[in-house]
């Protein structure tokens, strides 16, 4: 065996290291070399019984060489893009955001967690990033280097061994999907979002959001932090890889008083008009004389991604659901229907403007 391997190997050296090599060497062995693989790997991907049986012919090496060359011209050419996929799942994304808020919080770099947990700096990183979906032993690992126990180290751990295209989380694993949902509303390119009776999230004036949330059963404390979050995530909307925002909001939450101070329904709806007539954003409405329509059961938001990857959310008062990729095909049905039955742009101005008017005049 090394008899044959040897010579073919030499071989493709003298291929790589002719002056002439860069020009007539074949696609294949150029593509391979960008990718990064060694003389040897291509030799062995060609095969190594082919560029063998020269050297055991008693060619000459400038013969061999030639031979050689033929073979790989008449190789299966790898495609053109091999695209390494940036989404591994609403649970990754919600690990590593964890995983990164923690390491931030003892100040330490990934070098050092690296060092901790004998996991390389590379597969850290990716796993913060959310690109790479973590093994149970990898996040228990990291999550004992970073001291994070009891029950939240317990319910990463449990995250880490589901693997589905829809994740359910029910009661205090929302928490968790916020983290996530706070990675895709950073990352996406688009965002959709429908609503039935309330305004969407990322448009609600602080007035607003707080009149929604002090009729849950939270203490203040807790209340004044939901507000403080939902508000903040706001600036994703002025973000500059955030390409298209579009809201579809269904006329009832225009009628919905959330206050008795008809000022918070003024802000509200001025906000509505303002971001609407940002480059782009649009807030369409769906109007009662609409009737039913598909779609008007529930509420839910989707994310698109560069690559094509998508997923949406859905969330109800004790839990939420990600569902991801192919899974979101109806989704996108149900967002063509609502561009079709939602009145257009300046319509939809109209319509708030006379509910603006009206609640104007009740102050």
């Amino acid at each position: 065996m090394k008899s044959s391997t040897r010579p073919a190997l030499r071989t493709f050296l003298v291929l790589s290291a002719s002056p002439i090599s860069a020009s007539i060497r074949p696609p294949a062995v150029r593509k391979a070399e960008i990718a990064g693989l060694s003389v040897r790997s291509v030799m062995l991907a060609v095969g190594s019984a082919d560029c063998g049986n020269l050297a055991m012919r008693g060619l000459s090496e400038k013969s061999q060489a030639m031979a050689a060359r033929s073979a790989l011209a008449r190789a299966p050419k790898p495609s053109k893009e091999v695209r390494v996929s940036k989404f591994a799942g609403s649970q990754a994304r919600a690990i590593g955001a964890e995983i990164r808020r923690s390491r931030d919080s003892l100040g330490w770099t990934l070098d050092r967690l690296a060092n901790a947990t004998d996991i390389s700096r590379s597969t850290l990183s990716r796993i913060e990033t959310g690109v790479r979906r973590p093994e149970v032993g990898e996040v228990a690992s990291v999550l004992t280097a970073l001291s994070v126990t009891g029950p939240v180290k317990d319910r990463l751990i449990r995250l880490a061994g589901e693997v589905s295209e829809s994740w359910v989380g029910i009661g205090a694993a929302i928490a968790q999907q916020q983290s996530a949902i706070a990675a895709y509303e950073k990352e996406a390119l688009a965002i959709y979002e429908f609503q039935v009776s309330v305004v969407p999230g990322l448009l609600q004036t602080p007035t607003y959001a707080r009149g929604l949330i002090s009729t849950s059963p939270f203490g203040s404390a807790e209340r004044e932090r939901a507000v403080f979050a939902r508000v903040g995530r706001q600036s994703v909307l002025t973000r500059a890889g955030l390409r298209q925002y579009s809201a579809f909001i269904d006329e009832a939450a225009l009628r919905r008083h959330v206050t008795l101070d008809a000022h918070t329904m003024v802000e509200q709806l001025s906000a509505l008009i303002r971001i609407g007539g940002d480059v782009g954003k649009s807030v369409r409405v769906l109007p009662f004389s609409a009737g039913a329509y598909w779609g008007c059961e529930g509420a839910f938001t989707r994310y698109e991604f560069d690559g094509g990857h998508s997923v949406v959310y859905q969330e109800n008062a004790g839990s939420g659901v990600f569902i991801e990729d192919q899974s979101t095909e109806a989704y996108e049905k149900i967002l063509k229907n609502l561009d079709n039955v939602a009145l257009d742009a300046p319509e939809s101005n109209a319509l708030i403007s006379s509910y603006l008017e009206r609640y104007g005049d009740g102050i």
